[in-house]
């Protein structure tokens, strides 16, 4: 990083970059040529440009987050979040999205945030929309920066440049030293500055409308500067940590908690927990296999058993209080469902569904969902 800072701003490296720039300004001055249009399409393009580029960059990012939340109920809190996605999951039937979604919870549900806004987006091209309204806003407040310090008569294009970034700073960020270098060696007349400095921000608003509509959507959603897929993950996903004995999400908020815990944890099967002795997969769950004698045997054991009663000296950071509940239809169903593919998936035996596991309808599994995630 010290060397990169050094390398960036070493000089004798920027008098090369500008070395071009500085010998224009030299033979303009030496044949008394007015630089008012070419400093005012260097302003534009070398300055307000990337700092525009920039804002519409992290605006934009914002707005579509707004507008997700806005328009998709499910994308306001965590638990709408996950109830939505088990529906379309339950909906849809696939054991290879489950699997996804069991085994890559953080990638699944980075694809499915992605999938939620593209599709919100398409509808009556809300991206242009959003985009325009954006546009629209910084080109005019440029503009009426222009016209407010033209009124103000100042001495020389180097107080005109330094008053319009002054007062476009809380919107726009514009590098002081590419101001400097604009600056230098000129003897521009201001008043024609102010003039072709306008058609420059024209001219510039035309680039930059080529440049965003030559974008896909997927490109401008990940290209952006404030990732607005990011920051929906971190309200919509957690700490990303999974039980490491059903995979069920940590539900803790707060991006400084010290201890996961979930509050509906799966048969143990589906994370291909099996038995040792008949090789089938387990319908096990975690709070009560904590509550029991039984053994669990992994990698952190050294592949030796150890008592489930005693998981924390294991797992330390995790949580799962005893009981005797049983896992929601939800996942009792999702286990009758899919007990062969995920067998074959895992290369081991299925599980031994109980009888009354069987019984379990769609509309059941569903219905679970409200029960679990507090909707009745």
């Amino acid at each position: 990083m010290h060397d990169t800072f050094i390398q960036e701003n070493d000089p004798r490296t920027r008098l090369e970059q500008s070395r071009d720039m500085y010998c224009r300004d030299f033979k303009d001055l030496f044949h008394e040529r007015d630089q008012c249009q070419k400093k005012a399409q260097d302003f534009a393009n070398r300055c307000l440009m990337p700092a525009v580029e920039a804002y519409l960059s992290k605006a934009l990012g914002l707005e579509i987050v707004d507008e997700i939340m806005k328009e998709k109920n499910h994308f306001k809190t965590r638990t709408f979040f996950h109830e939505f996605v088990l529906k379309e999951l339950l909906k849809e039937s696939n054991v290879s999205q489950y699997l996804l979604y069991i085994l890559c919870y953080d990638s699944f549900f980075r694809l499915k945030i992605l999938a939620e806004i593209v599709n919100c987006l398409i509808i009556e091209n809300k991206l242009a929309e959003l985009e325009k309204q954006l546009f629209v806003k910084i080109t005019k407040d440029i503009t009426r920066s222009i016209s407010k310090v033209d009124t103000q008569k100042p001495s020389n294009i180097k107080d005109f440049i330094f008053t319009v970034c002054k007062d476009l700073e809380d919107t726009l960020v514009i590098p002081v030293d590419s101001i400097e270098e604009l600056v230098s060696l000129n003897k521009a007349n201001v008043e024609q500055f102010a003039v072709w400095l306008r058609k420059s921000v024209e001219e510039m608003k035309i680039l930059l409308q080529q440049k965003i509509e030559e974008q896909t959507l997927k490109e401008k959603i990940e290209n952006l500067h404030f990732k607005p897929v990011e920051a929906l993950e971190q309200q919509l996903i957690g700490c990303g940590e999974q039980c490491p004995f059903c995979g069920a999400p940590c539900e803790a908020t707060g991006a400084e908690h010290t201890e996961h815990f979930a509050t509906i944890h799966r048969p143990q099967g589906l994370l291909s927990f099996k038995s040792n002795l008949t090789e089938k997969l387990v319908t096990d769950i975690c709070t009560t296999s904590v509550f029991s004698e039984k053994l669990f045997i992994c990698e952190k054991t050294g592949n030796k058993p150890h008592p489930y009663k005693r998981y924390r000296e294991i797992y330390p950071d995790w949580r799962i209080p005893p009981d005797t509940t049983e896992a929601s239809n939800y996942w009792k169903y999702v286990m009758v469902q899919f007990n062969e593919q995920f067998a074959n998936l895992y290369e081991t035996q299925p599980a031994d569904i109980p009888p009354a596991w069987r019984q379990i309808t769609k509309e059941q599994a569903e219905s679970s969902l409200k029960k679990s995630f507090g909707g009745e």
